[in-house]
């Protein structure tokens, strides 16, 4: 079993699309995302016998002040790691990433596992870090029914009282605008940190909308109080931008987008809707996602610390000298941070 480089993309792409567990992270367009939006280095490796790809590994690289941070992968917790028909490209790409993650360069390097692909071996780490992910079966029938029959009693109240409002959901990739204006205030509310403008700009740039994404946005007298950005890939789709007005956020609003998109998306073949990861002490939101017909899995970010005085920074530290990087949890920091 040899281990390279990432040789053609349609080769690279071809295998994610086969793979049970491939997921929009491991795509060479997202890996353009990445290197347009964070100017990251990569080192995408791939496992090969004498069949051809055998498995991959998608790594991304940024330089610091302290030395190079590698992520599998990086920005707002993407799913990474090591996506492999047979163990023995497993066990090659471990030892190649263990290279990687131990040599004098590198400062820091985690895996962010894949929740469908399960628990991953051979991956060196001093630090772990646990996330839920939440997954819902998308039915087969992709129709409001069928989408209402698999979501609690309280999901569906709150999709009939935003109609009452006179609230209605459709696709508008004309609003990525309006989605990044009420993202960042709901992201500021909260003291968080809100997704870059250029990002809202990059996404229709390099991908394809109706077959990578769909920007959903519900309405109320004509006036956008609420969007949804979701991407399609390989069955799964990715729950991945949503943003409420918060003068609308009581009349329920993305209830609407949730009950249409899921529809839609099923009507498509869709067969996964992934909430993305919570945090174990996110009961709101994890309660949230559970009505929505969200079964739990646990997945772990696999970090190998080399150089303990990063542990002396501050969060806001660590943000600045590598932004949209995972370098180390922050509440492993001694001067203290949340998570």
């Amino acid at each position: 079993m040899n281990v390279e480089l990432i040789g053609e993309d349609a080769e690279w792409d071809a295998f994610v699309a086969a793979h049970p567990c491939g997921l929009l992270y491991y795509t060479t367009a997202f890996r353009d995302l990445l290197v347009r939006l964070l100017n990251c280095k990569t080192r995408y490796l791939v496992a090969r016998d004498d069949r051809g790809i055998a498995g991959l590994l998608p790594l991304v690289v940024q330089g610091g002040q302290h030395g190079d941070v590698v992520n599998s992968l990086a920005y707002y917790g993407s799913n990474g790691g090591m996506l492999t028909t047979q163990p023995e490209a497993s066990a090659a790409l471990a030892a190649a990433y263990t290279e990687i993650a131990l040599d004098n360069g590198t400062v820091s390097s985690t895996v962010i596992e894949n929740p469908l692909a399960g628990e991953l071996q051979g991956i060196p780490h001093t630090l772990v870090d646990e996330r839920i992910a939440h997954l819902t079966p998308l039915p087969a029938e992709g129709t409001r029914e069928a989408v209402f029959a698999l979501i609690d009693s309280s999901a569906r109240r709150n999709v009939r009282k935003a109609e009452a409002a006179g609230i209605t959901a459709s696709r508008d990739g004309t609003q990525f605008d309006r989605l990044y204006e009420i993202h960042d205030q709901n992201i500021r509310a909260l003291d968080g940190l809100p997704k870059d403008r250029r990002f809202f700009q990059l996404v229709p740039e390099i991908f394809e909308r109706g077959r990578d994404y769909d920007l959903w946005v519900a309405r109320k007298g004509g006036r956008v109080i609420a969007a949804l950005l979701v991407f399609y890939c390989n069955g799964v789709v990715e729950y991945y931008t949503p943003a409420v007005d918060h003068e609308h956020r009581s009349e329920q609003p993305l209830a609407v987008i949730l009950a249409e998109a899921m529809a839609t998306a099923a009507g498509a073949g869709m067969r996964t809707w992934n909430w993305g990861g919570t945090w174990l002490t996110q009961e709101s939101l994890r309660r949230f996602k559970v009505k929505w017909g969200a079964e739990e899995r646990r997945y772990r970010y696999l970090t190998q610390l080399n150089d303990d005085r990063l542990l002396d920074l501050s969060p806001s530290e660590i943000m600045a000298a590598y932004p949209n990087f995972f370098v180390a949890r922050f509440n492993a920091l001694r001067l203290g941070g949340s998570t």
